[in-house]
């Protein structure tokens, strides 16, 4: 991952651009990002400090410092260093100078010290080969490591890597992003949401609409099918109080997954320099990465407490079952809620919806919160940290959500409390309703791209 040093940038009034390479000093970089993985794979088992002391051997023109320092960071990004096993350095330097204060003080008149003779006796009481123990005394210091891997990639592919971490480094100082994408296949769509799931992002979604040239919200989100594009917002780490760093690298993985949409356009605001000026940043690209379909079917990994609550739902005796959720659920002016799992129970009618909220921000439990007290009328239950220290109290008992405080791990007892409460044994499900709701899944599952469900 590049650092805001490494990218080459330009402000113009309130907004701050990526400077691009010419290309006569593009064809320049590209035979220079050669000559370093030449260097980085003929290095292999030396140095870091030999490794140095080559790539200081290249000359390169002032204006393109910054790109040469980037190029050398993702390479340094791809390699791995390390001190010879079964050695301690620090343990071995104790021995040896315990050894050296003991020959010294035995010196007699007109001896010299021998500083091979130290060796020597320090190599036969550790029983390894003496030639290697000098090698090894100080392996342990940064400069004195072997480079012991190192993953090739082509020049071009290089300098492709520089271009995108440029962009990720400047979304590292966002405090909020907006995003359009158009995708022409749901299942593009359905990738990217699950993605943005994944990585825990605080993100809202609104479908948008064209007709007539006007953007259209619907009331109801299937109401004109399909959207013809969606807008992302989506928090910046600069927009956080806390656990900024773990959420801005979150954020800069995003951005090479808004490249498999087929158009996408994005606006920043980000605070940039050391007075940490708030400047508008732009990029709009079309699709430049490709995805295969198996990465569209691919089913990511649940949260850590999501998956370890289903394993403990697992040894109850309750009758509550739960699966991924496939639905968005949309309430016209307020936002969308992409909740994660989906409860139901084989003798009652209703099922619940369960989103995790994380602890990133308290704005987002807020959002929900209004979301359920505009008129949502599916059930829900927001698992909410307690780090965000907030009420379980704020929604009322009357509304058909609930807030679940948890601090370390989900309680499933107090899980299985909120669906008994949101959904009574009351509410049993009639002969017609259980015949309809069968009918409904056999449809659903023919119906290999459904308009108003999304799998995440």
């Amino acid at each position: 991952m590049l650092t805001a040093d490494q990218v080459r940038t330009r402000r113009k009034g309130h907004e701050l651009t990526i400077l691009k390479l010419s290309p006569s000093d593009e064809a320049q970089m590209l035979d220079i990002a050669s000559r370093l993985i030449i260097i980085f794979e003929r290095s292999l088992g030396k140095k870091r400090d030999t490794l140095n002391d080559e790539l200081a051997d290249i000359i390169v023109q002032p204006r393109l410092i910054k790109v040469f320092e980037g190029l050398k960071k993702l390479l340094y990004d791809r390699s791995q260093f390390a001190s010879p096993e079964n050695i301690t350095p620090s343990e071995l330097r104790t021995l040896v100078f315990k050894i050296a204060s003991k020959m010294r003080a035995e010196l007699k008149e007109g001896e010299r010290f021998e500083r091979q003779a130290v060796l020597i006796a320090a190599a036969a009481e550790l029983e390894i080969d003496f030639l290697k123990l000098d090698d090894v005394l100080f392996a342990d210091l940064k400069g004195e490591q072997r480079l012991t891997q190192f993953t090739k990639l082509h020049p071009q592919r290089l300098l492709e890597e520089y271009k995108l971490g440029q962009e990720q480094a400047v979304l590292l100082r966002a405090s909020e992003l907006n995003v359009r994408v158009r995708c022409t296949s749901p299942s593009t769509y359905r990738y990217l949401f699950r993605q943005l799931k994944f990585r825990r992002m605080l993100f809202e979604i609104t479908p948008i609409y064209h007709k007539q040239g006007e953007h259209i919200i619907p009331s109801v989100f299937d109401d004109l099918g399909a959207p013809d594009e969606y807008e992302i917002k989506i928090s910046g780490p600069h927009n956080l109080f806390k656990s900024s760093t773990k959420y801005g690298l979150q954020l800069a993985l995003t951005l090479p997954i808004l490249r498999i949409c087929d158009t996408w356009n994005l606006s920043a605001r980000v605070h940039w320099g050391k007075e940490r000026t708030p400047l508008d940043f732009y990029l709009d690209h079309q699709s430049s990465a490709s995805v295969t379909q198996n990465d569209l079917n691919e089913e990511l990994a649940l949260p850590e407490e999501l998956e370890t609550m289903l394993a403990q739902l697992k040894k109850h005796k309750s009758q509550w079952r739960a699966r991924r959720s496939t639905k968005i659920i949309h309430l016209s002016g307020v936002g969308v809620c992409i909740p994660d799992l989906i409860f139901s129970h084989p003798d009652r009618k209703e099922r619940v919806y369960l989103e995790l909220m994380g602890y990133w921000s308290r704005d987002a439990v807020w959002k929900r919160v209004e979301l359920v007290q505009a008129g949502l009328a599916e059930r829900m239950i927001f698992a909410v940290s307690s780090r965000l220290r907030v009420s379980e109290k704020v929604l009322d008992d009357e509304l058909p959500s609930a807030l679940l405080v948890y601090k370390g791990a989900i309680l499933v007892t107090k899980l299985l409390e909120l669906l008994n409460e949101l959904v009574p044994a009351t509410e049993a499900k009639t002969e017609t309703e259980a015949k309809t709701e069968t009918e409904a899944k056999t449809e659903t599952t023919n119906n290999s791209e459904p308009e108003i469900e999304l799998k995440l």
